[in-house]
């Protein structure tokens, strides 16, 4: 999960910083590399919460 968090952080940097004038471009560019984008820090999210999940389901059947 520290690698998805990882890439996902490296690709907004790159979005921000490195290919923000090749972006500005063309709407199409700047949806799909954002979309990307959010559908990554989604996958994210959801891989957080079932962690969380599974980590308060272990802690209840130790007692």
């Amino acid at each position: 999960m520290l690698r998805w968090m990882f890439g996902t952080v490296g690709w907004m940097a790159v979005g921000l910083w490195v290919i923000d004038s090749w972006l500005a471009e063309s709407p199409w560019r700047f949806i799909v590399w954002w979309g990307i984008c959010g559908v990554m820090a989604v996958i994210l999210m959801i891989f957080s919460l079932y962690d969380s999940i599974a980590v308060v389901k272990e802690e209840r059947e130790k007692r």
